[in-house]
C-alpha cells in the first residue's frame, strides 16, 4: 500500500512521462507470467486457423474485423473485437476466451490505475471518475517471420485517433517509437512488463501538452520467430470535456469531443498513419504551442 506522498510522487512521475516521452514501459504482477503464455498460446491457435475462418470476423468498419492478405505488410494480420469490455462480444472467439478474459480484465483495471494517476497528476481529484470511464477494442496482432534474408516492413509510422493503449508483447521484438528530436529507438521491454501510449485524443484534451509518441513495426532480417501483441485500446464511453476544463489556460486548442464514431473520425481508420490529428477533432485556434 503507497503512502499518499508515494501516491502524488506516482502521479507526477506517469504524467512527467506522459509530458516527455508519450510512452512508458510498466511492471505489473496481477498478471501472472503463465496467464500471459496461455495468452499467446491461444493467439498462435487463432492465427493457424484456415484464412476463410478468420474472415467471418467482420465488423462495418473493417478495421475491427480481420485484416490481413495486405500486399504492404504482407506478414501482418490481426483481429479485432469492438467492445472488449464486455466480455459477451468475445464469445465467438471459443479458443481465446478464458486465456483473454482473464488478462483482459487485469490490463483494462491497469489503464484505469495508469489514467487516474495521470488525472491526478493534475490535480482533478473528485472530478477524475467523470471522465475516466471508457470502452475498450481489443485487438490480437500477429507478424509472421520473413523469408532469410529479406527485409519486411511491418506497419508504417503513425499515431493512434484514440484515448490510451496498453501493449503486451511477447518475447520476440518489433516495436519502434520516435523521440522528439526525430530519432528511433527499439524497445526491448522486460519480461512481463507492458507499454503505456498516450494516444491523440487524450493528447488533444489536454491541450497538447501530453506527447502522442509515433512509433512503428520492424521486423529484423534474421527474424525466425512468429511475433504476437495483445493491444488494449481505450476510448471514452462519455463525452470528454475539453481542456476549457482547466481555467488557468488561456484558450483551447479543441472544442469538446467524444470517443470513437463521434469525435470526427470513423473508427475503420485506426491503424491508418496520420500525421497529425486536424482530421479527427476540431480546431479552435490553428496556432499550436
Amino acid at each position: 500500500m503507497l503512502h499518499d506522498g508515494e501516491v502524488w510522487r506516482v502521479a507526477l512521475d506517469t504524467h512527467e512521462a506522459c509530458e516527455n516521452y508519450g510512452c512508458f514501459e510498466v511492471a505489473y504482477d496481477k498478471i501472472p507470467t503463465q496467464s500471459r503464455a496461455e495468452t499467446f498460446s491461444a493467439i498462435r491457435q487463432l492465427f493457424d486457423l484456415p484464412l476463410y475462418t478468420k474472415q467471418k470476423n467482420v465488423n462495418l468498419y473493417p478495421a475491427l474485423g480481420y485484416c490481413g492478405q495486405i500486399a504492404a505488410i504482407p506478414l501482418y494480420e490481426s483481429l479485432g473485437i469492438e467492445d472488449a469490455s464486455n466480455f459477451e462480444s468475445l464469445k465467438s472467439f471459443t479458443g481465446l476466451i478464458q486465456a483473454v478474459i482473464s488478462i483482459l480484465k487485469s490490463l483494462e483495471e491497469l489503464n484505469h490505475i495508469i489514467v487516474r494517476a495521470i488525472l491526478d497528476g493534475y490535480g482533478l481529484g473528485e472530478k477524475t471518475e467523470s471522465i475516466i470511464s471508457c470502452k475498450t477494442l481489443l485487438r490480437v496482432m500477429r507478424y509472421r517471420a520473413p523469408p532469410a534474408g529479406e527485409y519486411m516492413k511491418g506497419l508504417q509510422p503513425h499515431t493512434d485517433k484514440i484515448w490510451t493503449t496498453i501493449l503486451c508483447e511477447d518475447e520476440v521484438s518489433g516495436l519502434e517509437v520516435e523521440t522528439k528530436d526525430g530519432k528511433w529507438v527499439k524497445l526491448s521491454p522486460s519480461p512481463g512488463s507492458f507499454i503505456f501510449m498516450v494516444l491523440d485524443c487524450l493528447m488533444a484534451w489536454y491541450n497538447c501538452r501530453m506527447h502522442v509518441v509515433k512509433h512503428r513495426r520492424y521486423i529484423p532480417v534474421n527474424a525466425i520467430c512468429i511475433r504476437s501483441t495483445v493491444v488494449v485500446f481505450a476510448f471514452p464511453s462519455k463525452i470528454i470535456l475539453a481542456v476549457v476544463f482547466f481555467g488557468f489556460l488561456f484558450f483551447a486548442l479543441f472544442k469538446g469531443f467524444s470517443g470513437g464514431k463521434q469525435c470526427g473520425f470513423d473508427l475503420s481508420e485506426f491503424f491508418q498513419p496520420y500525421p497529425c490529428l486536424r482530421s479527427s477533432v476540431s480546431m479552435v485556434n490553428s496556432r499550436l504551442p
